[in-house]
């Protein structure tokens, strides 16, 4: 008897182990995934399949697919006792993601059955394929340089195009990668350099995906810090300098009010600044048009087009916007008032004949000085001496002086005015013109002629190389005898 019992025992595990029965306890019910870490197929349904005919309304309130992220979107749908679930979206290769039942389903027959089952399970791949983070230099957390490269590796050939989708900075900045030729690592540059005392948080998505289109098992995000610079920058010092780009500017004394009316002005800061901002945030005011060059990162010059104004006192601004290349701004705005060394351009005298009462050095619109045009006939000449204070030593300056002066016939008014032949410049600082078409006083007519010699001033008018203008116009009457 023990011995039938023993070999019945013997032939029950056999058939057990040929599968002819299933000792299971989930014999009322089966699932796709069907154990866990399945791999599922685009064409393998999800599902559930009852062993007996369950109340459908409450069966489908427990069925849920999910992933990292939280609860997957879908649809049920029955076919007989099945279950089906499909998502609103395709699910993604080589994602994790969680098969979940859990509920006491009523049967239409009557009672219930308790079913808890969690299976996680991959779409197309398994983890093993799925593309990640294999190191990230400097690690987040740490404290980078203005310039410095972010490399990120992969375990696997990544699709450069999709990086660009999937990868972000905030705040925003521009930037480039650089990738290797395997395409499994990149490194991320910024086109200018990363803003000083600024954390940059870096998200990676998983829109990127490797050369065969599997994206990364999960969103990587990293914060990494900038930390080049703390003192803020100054201005050390103001000067006036030589306006010679091929000398770099030489200084020539630290005091603005000494400039010359082509003088440059230099800013020495503290430390390399950008240039861009720098330069927007200086202004001098009245408004001078001018141009700016840096010799150094350090120091700005800035040089009038047309020179310094004579007599004009000048503000020279800087706001604290101004900004060092490591991104930090001036501690405050910055003033300083000036006014060029310019001398006054003055007409000391005006010359002509010694017995007509010249030189004089006080002149008059109203009072007017006799002069004897020379010559025995018409036309009659004359010729009159201009003596400044203040030297013409080129051509240009000099033109500018001939042509602001002019004499015309003010009475009768019929009378021709003279003209000028000859411009001689006795010194840098003395002119002659020789005029014709004086008309000499006749007794026959009994009619005085008379000139008004003006001589212009104004920056308009009479101006040296230095900048020097007479303040308003001269005028001389004069009457020939």
């Amino acid at each position: 008897m023990i011995i039938r019992f023993t070999s019945l025992l013997i032939l029950i595990l056999q058939i057990t182990a040929c599968g002819i029965i299933d000792l299971s306890p989930n014999m009322e019910y089966r699932t796709n995934p069907s154990h866990r870490y399945q791999v599922m197929s685009r064409s393998d349904d999800i599902f559930i399949e009852f062993g007996f005919m369950p109340d459908k309304i409450s069966a489908e309130s427990f069925l849920g697919i999910s992933d990292y992220s939280g609860n997957v979107g879908g649809s049920l749908s029955w076919k007989d006792s099945r279950l089906i679930f499909t998502p609103d979206k395709k699910l993604i290769s080589g994602r994790l993601y969680n098969f979940q039942y859990n509920g006491s389903v009523l049967r239409r027959n009557g009672g219930e059955a308790l079913i808890n089952v969690l299976l996680p399970f991959y779409f197309e791949t398994s983890e093993a394929d799925i593309p990640v983070i294999r190191e990230i230099s400097p690690p987040g957390g740490a404290v980078i340089s203005g310039s410095e490269k972010i490399r990120i590796q992969f375990t696997k050939e990544m699709n450069d195009i999709s990086f660009i989708k999937g990868f972000s900075i905030s705040p925003g900045i521009s930037f480039s990668t650089e990738w290797s030729i395997e395409k499994d690592e990149v490194c991320i540059l910024p086109d200018d350099k990363w803003e000083n005392l600024t954390a940059y948080t870096f998200n990676l998505t998983n829109e990127i995906k490797d050369s065969e289109e599997i994206p990364l098992a999960e969103e990587y995000i990293f914060t990494l810090y900038t930390d080049e610079d703390h003192e803020t920058p100054e201005i050390l010092s103001t000067e006036s300098a030589v306006s010679d780009f091929a000398a770099q500017f030489p200084p020539l004394n630290n005091d603005l009010n000494s400039l010359k009316y082509s003088d440059a002005v230099k800013i020495i800061f503290s430390k390399p600044m950008n240039m861009e901002i720098t330069e927007n945030a200086l202004a001098v005011t009245p408004y001078i048009a001018g141009r700016y060059f840096w010799p150094e990162n350090a120091v700005l010059v800035f040089i009038p087009e047309k020179g310094w104004k004579q007599g004009t006192e000048y503000l020279l601004f800087i706001s604290k916007a101004a900004e060092s290349e490591t991104g930090l701004c001036l501690r405050e705005n910055y003033e300083e008032i000036f006014t060029p060394d310019i001398a006054e351009l003055k007409l000391s005298e005006i010359g002509g004949r010694a017995e007509d009462s010249f030189p004089v050095s006080s002149f008059s619109e109203s009072t007017c000085i006799d002069i004897q045009p020379y010559g025995v006939s018409s036309p009659w000449s004359y010729y009159f001496t201009f003596n400044f204070s203040r030297p013409f030593f080129d051509d240009k300056s000099r033109f500018s002086a001939q042509n602001s002066i002019s004499l015309s016939c003010i009475y009768p008014p019929s009378g021709g005015s003279p003209w000028p032949v000859k411009y001689s410049w006795l010194s840098d600082y003395s002119l002659m013109i020789n005029y014709l078409g004086f008309t000499p006083y006749s007794s026959d007519e009994d009619i005085f002629h008379y000139y008004l010699l003006e001589i212009k001033g104004g920056e308009s008018g009479i101006i040296n190389n230095e900048g020097s203008f007479l303040k308003k116009d001269i005028k001389q009457l004069l009457r020939a005898r």
